[in-house]
């Protein structure tokens, strides 16, 4: 989405640097990289200030805060650079796909939950 709105002409449109920093250019292994697990959910908070917020309140942000590095952030639904729009039927995230094609990659166990006092 954020390459396609570029291509349209949308200048606030996410680019390389708004996700990786301008110098930086870590990969998300990288513990203090803007992309890292921890911390894209604030890098992601600079554009989608609502969803971000939301993401705050949810179990992964708090499983995150425990130290929980499994739980899911951003990128762990939506995708890294491939990022479809939700009504995009070709999208993981898409309300025919969620279920099966992100869901069940994490929650096909209860072990997690268990593991981190969380109710799934």
């Amino acid at each position: 989405v954020h390459g396609a709105a570029l291509r349209a002409g949308q200048a606030e449109a996410a680019s390389c640097v708004d996700c990786h920093g301008a110098h930086q250019m870590n990969r998300a292994a990288v513990a203090d990289a803007q992309v890292n697990r921890i911390h894209i959910a604030e890098t992601c908070a600079k554009c989608h200030q609502k969803e971000a917020a939301e993401f705050d309140s949810s179990v992964h942000a708090v499983a995150l805060a425990k130290g929980n590095l499994d739980s899911a952030s951003c990128t762990s639904c939506h995708g890294e650079h491939d990022i479809k729009d939700h009504t995009d039927p070709s999208s993981p995230v898409h309300k025919k796909n969620l279920a099966q094609q992100v869901c069940a990659d994490c929650h096909s166990s209860v072990r997690l939950t268990r593991k981190y006092g969380l109710s799934s």
